[in-house]
Parts: structure tokens; sequence; C-alpha cells
């Protein structure tokens, strides 16, 4: 009897492991429901802008959402207040993953959203963090118009501030207005992948080492901020499937433990 009850409890210990283990770790999450209109109640800061009224971004209650203000020369940022690093998860997380969903209106002019690094001032700036040249912000994130001209792209910028287009093959969705769902993953083995709407992610390598040993925050820049929404900002830490099975295992000597006592 006691033979045969063994595979039944190999396979649940096998199985118990590897679902604890496949869980990312949620760093930052709001899809802004509540009642206050204040962004620093969802762990949101704004920048100085350039124009247009103050503030620049705040809670949509009725809806549900991170909206923007401003008009057509707003130029403001928006961060989460606290930034975040793969250290935060436990051991075995592979990488830093960005979920989002936004409003396609905000398409038809300069856009940036992605991770920047927690060092940079963000706070004190009305520019483009990914596309305008700015020292130490460090980071990647997705553009829908900038310096490196109006196509939809996935950008990698340098300690310098100087922008490189990682890759475009996701399309350009410039004019669309309908929300967009995007996904970017950045991993410890030097790659990255993002997606659109549930497209199949387009991957690569960064062609010098991406330092995630940094903290990041999310940030988003618009420079017409009215056409900017956003009904769901995460910011997670993504598992290594060889920890899975390494949980896997563990859970496993755990069960047979008891099973002999």
């Amino acid at each position: 009897m006691k033979t045969k009850n063994k595979i039944p409890h190999l396979i649940l210990a096998g199985l118990f492991g590897t679902t604890i283990a496949s869980q990312a770790v949620v760093l930052y999450q709001s899809d802004f429901t509540g009642t206050s209109t204040n962004i620093n109640d969802y762990g949101l800061t704004e920048s100085v802008g350039a124009a247009g009224s103050f503030p620049y971004w705040e809670i949509n209650t009725t809806e549900d959402r991170l909206d923007g203000r401003g008009g057509g020369n707003s130029r403001a940022n928006v961060f989460t207040t606290d930034s975040f690093a793969l250290s935060d998860a436990p051991t075995g997380h592979k990488g830093i993953q960005l979920s989002l969903t936004f409003f396609g209106s905000s398409l038809l002019t300069r856009h940036s959203m992605g991770l920047v690094d927690g060092d940079f001032n963000i706070a004190g700036t009305a520019s483009d963090w990914l596309n305008q040249s700015l020292t130490g912000a460090y980071g990647v994130g997705f553009s829908t118009a900038g310096e490196l001209g109006a196509t939809n792209a996935l950008v990698f910028n340098d300690d310098a501030g100087t922008p490189t287009t990682l890759s475009t093959a996701q399309g350009d969705k410039i004019g669309s207005f309908r929300y967009e769902t995007m996904v970017i993953t950045i991993r410890n083995d030097n790659t990255w992948s993002y997606s659109l709407n549930g497209q199949a992610a387009t991957t690569g390598t960064f062609a010098t080492e991406f330092d995630l040993s940094r903290d990041f925050r999310f940030a988003s820049y618009a420079q017409r901020t009215s056409r900017a929404q956003y009904t769901n900002i995460t910011i997670s830490a993504i598992p290594e499937p060889s920890s899975t099975a390494l949980l896997g295992l563990g859970g496993l000597a755990l069960m047979l433990r008891r099973k002999r006592s």
C-alpha cells in the first residue's frame, strides 16, 4: 500500500513546487480603483511641466484610470514614487517585467513609457526621459514618436542619454483610438522582449550588458498629457525556470520526509 501511494505524492510535490516557483512577484501594481483623485495616493509622482495647468496628472475615479490633464505643450512626466529592483524579489527570479494598458490617442504625439533608473532626477525635468539625451536616464521604454522618428519603437537609453532603437517589429500604432496593452521584459541573461496587444513577443539581446542591479521606476512622458491615459501599470519580477525545478525538488523532499515519519 505504501509503495502504491508514493507516486501520487511525488507528482503532487513536484507540481506544488513548480506552482510556487512559477509565480511572478509584483513589485508595484495599480488599476486605479479608489476614491482619491491624487496620484500620490496610488504611489505616483509627477514632474514639473513646461506649460498648461497644474496638476498635469490625476486619477479619474469614474473610469478608474490615470489621466493626463495638460494641453498641447504641457510636457510632463509621471512616475512611481518608489523605485524597485530585481533584488527585491526572492532568489531565482530572472528579470523585471512591465505591463501596461494605455489609450491609443496618446500615440498621436510624443509619448514614452517604460523603466528608468531610480537615481535619475525625473522629478525635475519636463523633457522626454527616453528620447531627449538626458544624462543618467538609463532605461528601456516604448516610444511613440521622438528623436528617433515617428515610428513606434522599443528604445534603450544609456547613461549618456543616447537613445538606441531596439526594435520596431511590433508595428506602428499611431492614431489607434483604443486601449493598447504592452509587456516589456528585461532578463538577467541580457535579453529583452516586448509585445503589443498579445502579439508574439519580439526578442533580442542588448549590445552591451544591461545593468539589472539598479533600482528602476516606471516613468511616462507625454508632450500633450491630455492624450495620455492608463488603466493598469504593473511591475513584476519574473522567475527563473531552473529555480522552478529546484523548488519542485524541495517540495518533493519535504513530502517524502513527512511520509517517512
